[in-house]
């Protein structure tokens, strides 16, 4: 069964773009559809989720927070995509600044914006396992 991974960016070409590099690495894209988060996550039955940080109406790291404090999502992988910073500054500081609660953990990856469709797919499959090995 193919995996399937939730794209969540304000920008539909960005949108676009990451739903077909996560198609060419094998992998399912769904759409973050509606306003409310969790019901969305909880009707596309994400395995992994690509989460941009900035965004107008509710930020990324806000989303974050409510999957990783919800008892039924707080295990679906996240992936966040940013221009903001690169991806060693976030990983080593950049995180905590935006989430000071040490009881909510940091995501599985970070990539940085633009995002390479090859980056992409060796992390998602460094996380959820070779796409084409599920049918062996």
């Amino acid at each position: 069964m193919t995996k399937r991974i939730m794209v969540i960016d304000d920008e539909p070409d960005i949108r676009l773009y990451l739903a077909a590099a996560i198609e060419d690495a094998g992998f399912e894209p769904v759409a973050f559809v509606g306003d409310s988060l969790l019901a969305s996550v909880d009707e596309q039955r994400p395995d992994l989720i690509v989460l941009d940080i900035m965004m107008p109406k509710r930020s990324g790291m806000s989303m974050y927070r409510s999957l990783r404090t919800s008892g039924e999502h707080r295990g679906i992988p996240v992936v966040v995509v940013s221009g903001m910073s690169s991806a060693a500054d976030f990983a080593r500081e950049g995180f905590r600044r935006l989430v000071p609660d040490e009881s909510i953990p940091p995501p599985e990856g970070f990539l940085e914006k633009p995002v390479a469709p090859e980056a992409l797919g060796a992390l998602l499959r460094q996380i959820l396992g070779d796409p084409e090995g599920e049918a062996a």
